[in-house]
């Protein structure tokens, strides 16, 4: 081939022999050639380019012409090839597995016997179902949600161990690939799930984009489907967020309580920008309100001094607060305070954290239970639940049962907002609509918070959304892309990189490394100690100087798990509820003192981990998923809000913070829209059974009774002003609240009356 070029070129006869020798090296070595233009062409996100190459590869590597019958890649007789191509040659493979034996051997003019054969052939030919369902995500963000199930029959002597093929979502021209991802089906697997995230350019969708399915190895076996977005309705652009105000900062006698202040005295001098800009609305009026900041901003400090303010009269003169430091005045003796987390690493936290004052207050802090979470208090107290126990509690109370003397109601983590989280809150808001109960929420930055605030009932001016970027700590964000499919090999390649951003942690600064799983934080250990060997030349690892044999021989006898020894003893430690928790501490322990500079913790420990980091580095974005027992293991990507929390261990107020994101190159511009702009919320109320479950009981012991009571109910709820915002998420085609409550309310009824009568 390349003889033959410069033939061309310089108009000389070519050699023959050249000639027969280039011949020979291109049969051999084509299909190398067009799978490393494949590479290229997928690379440059080249659709159409991509697809012809795709299938001049596999024409090479089958030596099959692409107009050739597709089952001439099976094992069949010549007298079935000759008849499917006399007789059959416009049927697809599709149409040849929707008849029967009898019909096919009719077809191709042969008999029964050879009928069989080809439906056989036909029925493991690899073809897959492909649903989809369009979620907006925000007025320029647009998911797809792919389910793409298997509709072939498996042959292990046909398809070996698995069948691999390229999926991707590509442009109305079908020029550019948008996104696209490579995936395996194995024996086992039934479905995938793959989730497309597309940019929506000026909230103006493009007429259709096209869903393209590529068999990796067969021939004819590929699929496409069209999207038609011209009639999608996407969500509006937000107006709600607050403008960051160049304000002089509070100091902590604004509090105008010594009582409060000494509380605080030991962790807070000063407010900082976003805590003075809102300390006013959230402490000094009755206001439902909503406060949306970054991670790191200071929304516990401030949730805390609002809780305090219920029990606590302020204005007291000093004199009095000098005698009876200890004796608070209640504005309401049968006051008391719920708070609402997510999740019980956070209501620990949390209640670990006020009671620490609660001696000096006199009030009682409690880890509620669902069984006695509305008992009236016998004094003054504060509540701490989660969720689920909530929905539990709220469900079973009697609607006769008062609510008088709950003051606030303080909802943590709204940005971690699930379906248990939201119909617990919802009923409790319908349960207390008539006494004057506060509702005041915290969440993390959101890019559109307004529905969230109407569903709080909190008015406009009481809502308080800052962007990521308005936070006073320095945070430097960096991505670091890699093309390698989610293996053992892609953390080997992450190995001196992320050595690299260990470095860059000033003298005497701590790193955290959070890596999919657990069974992963050894290898990834070694990994690294192999990189610091190799290029620092040490065997001490990451271990700092000046620390002495005898002190750190003190620390490793105390281990339980003598495994860890090598690991700590070169700077190494992990986090996760796999290890004992007296190794835990002392990892901590160890941490805190800086003899550990690294610490590896799995993605699901990052909620329970409570140290911060110069450096933080999250190494891939992707973790094994297995949906039910025995099923295939799928790949599924970070949660937006774990990667916030992650990121939030970077955020320190004593210095500025280093966040590598290590990921795939088709998430990185998903992940950084939503760290820069904020976290999408939707309700996720129908995508689980906890309200057929609320709805169920109610029906049972009566406390339901028609539909519209239902349609009342659910008006409460964050799915009815969602709904109405972004009604193509939740298969709407109308903005009318009521319309589409109604169609859900009617499935609702539904669904209980077939389950009943089965």
């Amino acid at each position: 081939m390349n003889i033959l070029l410069q033939g061309y070129i310089s108009r000389q006869p070519v050699d023959d022999f050249a000639l027969v020798s280039d011949a020979a090296y291109s049969v051999q070595n084509g299909g190398r050639i067009v799978r490393a233009l494949l590479e290229i062409a997928i690379s440059r996100k080249w659709a159409s380019v991509s697809a012809v190459l795709m299938g001049m590869s596999k024409a090479i590597e089958k030596r099959l012409w692409p107009f050739d019958q597709p089952l001439k890649q099976f094992d069949l007789k010549y007298d079935i090839f000759y008849g499917l191509e006399r007789w059959a040659d416009e049927w697809s493979v599709a149409q040849l597995a929707s008849l029967d034996a009898p019909e096919l051997g009719q077809l191709v003019h042969l008999n029964e016997r050879h009928g069989a054969a080809i439906l056989n052939a036909a029925k493991q030919f690899p073809t897959v179902q492909i649903n989809y369902d369009l979620r907006p995500l925000g007025f320029d963000i647009l998911k797809i949600a792919l389910r793409i199930t298997r509709a072939f029959i498996w042959n292990a002597k046909v398809h070996g161990s698995a069948e691999p093929f390229w999926l991707w979502v590509e442009d109305h021209d079908g020029l550019t690939i948008l996104q696209l991802s490579h995936l395996l089906f194995r024996q086992t697997t039934n479905a995938l799930n793959v989730d497309f995230v597309i940019s929506i350019p000026d909230s103006q969708p493009p007429p259709s984009v096209t869903i393209r399915f590529v068999s990796d190895r067969w021939m004819g076996a590929e699929d496409e489907i069209t999207i038609p977005l011209d009639s999608l309705v996407m969500p509006t652009s937000c107006n709600s967020h607050t403008r960051s105000l160049d304000l002089p900062l509070l100091s902590l006698p604004v509090l105008r309580n010594p009582v409060v202040e000494n509380l605080f005295s030991d962790r807070l001098i000063n407010f900082n920008t976003i805590q003075t800009q809102t300390f006013w609305s959230l402490v000094h009026t009755k206001w439902h309100t909503l406060l949306c900041a970054p991670t790191g901003c200071g929304k516990s400090m401030i949730a805390h001094i609002l809780i305090w303010y219920v029990f606590i009269q302020p204005g007291l003169n000093n004199t009095l607060i000098s005698q009876y430091l200890r004796i608070t005045v209640l504005q309401s003796t049968g006051a008391w305070v719920l708070v609402v987390t997510p999740r019980r690493s956070v209501a620990v936290e949390t209640v670990s954290e006020l009671r620490r004052a609660s001696q000096a207050t006199g009030v009682s802090v409690e880890l509620g239970v669902s069984q006695s979470l509305f008992k009236p208090p016998m004094s003054r107290t504060i509540r701490v639940v989660t969720a689920s126990q909530l929905l539990v509690a709220v469900s079973q109370r009697n609607p006769k049962t008062s609510l008088i003397g709950l003051d606030l109601v303080v909802c943590k983590n709204l940005e971690q907002l699930d379906s248990t989280y939201e119909l617990g809150v919802s009923l409790l808001r319908h349960g207390t609509q008539t006494y004057p109960t506060r509702f005041v929420g915290f969440a993390n930055s959101l890019n559109d918070p307004a529905d969230l605030a109407a569903w709080l009932d909190i008015d406009p001016s009481a809502l308080h959304s800052f962007r990521p970027s308005d936070r006073d700590q320095s945070l430097t964000v960096s991505t670091h892309t890699f093309t390698i499919p989610h293996s053992a090999s892609l953390f080997k390649a992450m190995a001196k990189p992320v050595h690299t951003a260990i470095q860059m942690a000033p003298p005497g600064g701590s790193t955290i490394v959070f890596v999919p799983s657990r069974n992963q934080c050894r290898g990834v250990a070694l990994d690294l100690l192999t990189q610091c060997a190799l290029e620092m030349e040490t065997e001490k690892g990451y271990l700092p100087g000046g620390i002495s044999d005898d002190h750190l021989q003190d620390y490793l006898a105390r281990l339980q798990d003598h495994t860890l020894v090598d690991f700590v003893s070169r700077g190494v430690g992990f986090f996760h509820e796999g290890i004992q928790k007296s190794d835990r501490n002392l990892m901590l322990e160890l941490y805190a003192e800086g003899i550990i500079p690294v610490l590896v913790v799995p993605r699901d420990s990052c909620w329970t981990l409570p140290v911060r980091a110069a450096v933080v580095v999250v190494m891939g974005t992707q973790y094994a998923y297995v949906e039910a027992e025995g099923s295939e293991r799928q790949l599924r990507d970070y949660g937006l809000t774990e990667l916030v929390r992650m990121q939030s261990r970077a955020v320190r107020h004593s210095g500025s913070g280093l966040f590598y994101l290590f990921c795939q190159a088709e998430a990185k511009n998903t992940f950084i829209h939503f760290l820069n702009e904020g976290l999408p919320l939707e309700s996720q109320i129908l995508e689980t059974r906890d309200l057929e479950t609320w709805y169920r009981d109610h029906r049972i012991n009566g406390g339901v009774l028609d539909k519209q009571q239902v349609i009342d109910a659910l008006s409460f709820t964050f799915l009815a002003r969602r709904v109405v915002s972004n009604p193509a998420y939740y298969d709407c085609t109308s903005r009318s609240r009521d319309e589409n409550l109604s169609r859900i309310v009617d499935r609702l009824v539904g669904n209980f009356e077939c389950s009943s009568s089965e």
